[in-house]
């Protein structure tokens, strides 16, 4: 075998080395679906570049320089993905481990130990933003900093200087030296020098979640390589913060719709104004208070295929549509003024309030109605 051959043997190695490595992973039960689009992507480039470099026959002639190149290329980018991949490992352990802010922390921390050593920067940080940009937590590689110099250097960067620029923009910098862009600011008393700056926003639908910035003191360190994974790393940390403000949002939403319905059942079953809930606009449940002022059985109200019946006519199709729209989700709550037909005729005002909960696992509206003069 000549030398041409054993380097198309090595190249192709290479590749069946990646591809099995992600191909497993992307098997693996454990990995979040919001993580599975970056390692199949890579499986479809391994595919691709291995096919690539198959030799097609005797008659192709491949100049052996550039397949040694091509070969240091590709194990750097090997080397890159794997550590992209134990990443990701990592991640789903600590997120067996760990929850929570502790588990914010020790992810943020890893994505910049893991940033730091693919392009061997010298120094780096991450700071993460909620949606009125503002910093809810930062990591610096810079060791020895108080929190309160933490937060003037987070600070200053934001208000002026390079990650500022990215966050309002959108889009990752990669600064070859930072004498010639007015973009870096050096800050007081720095311990340390940056001459190349490589910055990338942590962006998901438009929302900047947060900036990785990656430093080094000498010029032009950063390649486009670099550029490349970090905003794949970027893509990854942007889809797990994505996911966990969504489930924090989530969480969120269910302890306050427990307290409603907490609320609600309180409201039921107090006896000294009328109560009732409404689903599929009849009548589910009723108190002794809302049928006395209906001059109706609690019976009856309940076998009523609909409320309609119980509105006076003039303002049947204003208090209905108040009612549909909170049960189709579009209000959470209604208050009004109008008219009830009691059953031995007579006509009353009475004003209602309304607020949307569950009942049977349905949207419903427990109402309270008191009769006004």
């Amino acid at each position: 075998m000549d030398s041409q051959d054993s380097l198309r043997a090595a190249l192709v190695s290479e590749l069946e080395s990646l591809y099995k490595t992600v191909n497993q992973l992307t098997r693996s039960d454990s990995v979040p679906d919001t993580q599975l689009q970056l390692l199949r992507g890579l499986v479809s480039l391994s595919q691709f570049a291995a096919h690539q470099v198959q030799p097609s026959g005797s008659s192709q002639s491949t100049d052996l320089q550039t397949l040694q190149r091509e070969l240091q290329l590709l194990k750097a980018e090997n080397t890159a993905y794997h550590k992209q991949l134990q990443w990701l490992k990592n991640h789903i352990a600590l997120s067996r481990a760990t929850t929570g802010k502790l588990m914010l922390k020790a992810t943020l921390k890893q994505t910049l130990d893991t940033a730091v050593e693919i392009t061997q920067a010298d120094t780096g940080s991450i700071f993460l933003l909620d949606e009125q940009q503002i910093v809810t937590e930062s990591i610096l590689a810079r060791s020895g900093t108080t929190e309160e110099e933490r937060t003037m250097l987070v600070g200053s960067v934001l208000e002026r200087g390079l990650a500022g620029w990215v966050c309002r923009h959108q889009s990752a910098v990669s600064i070859g030296d930072t004498a010639l862009d007015e973009r870096w600011i050096n800050l007081p008393e720095q311990p340390y020098k940056v001459r190349s700056a490589l910055c990338v926003p942590l962006l998901r639908d438009q929302q900047v979640y947060g900036i990785l910035t990656l430093t080094h003191p000498e010029t032009r360190h950063f390649t486009l390589q670099n550029s490349e994974l970090m905003l794949a790393i970027a893509d990854q940390m942007a889809l797990l913060l994505e996911s966990m403000h969504l489930s924090r949002a989530n969480r969120d939403l269910q302890e306050r719709l427990a307290h409603s319905q907490d609320y609600v059942r309180h409201l039921m079953k107090t006896p000294l104004i009328g109560t009732g809930l409404l689903q599929d606009n009849r009548f589910v449940y009723v108190n002794a208070k809302l049928a006395q002022l209906f001059d109706y059985p609690r019976s009856e109200l309940l076998k009523l295929p609909s409320i309609a019946s119980l509105i006076a006519y003039e303002d049947r199709d204003r208090v209905m549509a108040a009612i549909e729209q909170c049960l189709q989700g579009k209000h959470s709550l209604f208050e009004l003024t109008f008219r009830i037909c009691l059953k031995r005729g007579q006509v009353v005002n009475v004003m209602a309030q309304g607020i949307t909960t569950e009942y049977h696992g349905q949207l419903a509206i427990a109402t309270l109605l008191d009769e006004v003069d």
